[in-house]
């Protein structure tokens, strides 16, 4: 079956989802994580975005659950990935929604906002913090290092509408959100030098 996804033909990858979906339910926690491990790594998830609705298929680590928090954080940037989770209720039958969400949660699918990773030019770093403020490599690494900053995926382009409809309420709900991150403990540090 999987040699199938090696050669990028179209599949029809149904079948098969359900089929994993059956072994995951079945199988032992152990288990469950390699058979996990295995199956990340191909393209059978269905999804769609905003701006295109056709239905792709993919690796389920980059999408998200279409629930309608997160069709609002993400009406400013269309091309946003979500999982074609109705359709697959309709597969697995609706008796296991609870179980199909914690099935494409262990493969990725986020319900919330990702942190994400950009790394930094110097100069970039260097707005953030004086040089004199990061802290210094060693001799022998000095043209190895390197500056990420962390970012919510939506974030920016949520700010952005803010500010050009001036609207109180996207306001609101942004801090939201941003109170849920702090809440988590996502960004105790947010800029990383290595």
């Amino acid at each position: 079956m999987f040699a199938q996804y090696k050669d990028g033909a179209s599949i029809n990858t149904r079948p098969h989802f359900k089929k994993f979906f059956r072994y995951y339910q079945e199988c032992s926690q152990t288990e469950a994580k390699s058979f996990l491990a295995l199956i990340k790594e191909y393209d059978f998830v269905l999804y769609e975005s905003a701006e295109d609705e056709t239905q792709h298929r993919g690796k389920a680590g980059g999408f998200y659950f279409p629930f309608e928090p997160l069709h609002k954080w993400f009406q400013p940037k269309p091309d946003t990935n979500f999982v074609c989770f109705d359709e697959y209720l309709q597969l697995v039958g609706e008796d296991n929604e609870e179980e199909l969400v914690n099935f494409l949660t262990d493969l990725g699918v986020k319900d919330i906002p990702r942190i994400c990773q950009r790394i930094l030019t110097e100069d970039e770093a260097n707005e953030i913090k004086p040089r004199n403020e990061w802290p210094q490599p060693t001799w022998y690494n000095m043209n190895t290092r390197k500056w990420t900053e962390q970012f919510i995926d939506g974030c920016q382009e949520n700010i952005e509408r803010i500010t050009l409809e001036q609207d109180v309420s996207l306001s609101v709900d942004l801090w939201n959100q941003l109170l849920k991150f702090v809440e988590y403990g996502f960004f105790k540090d947010s800029y990383y030098w290595s």
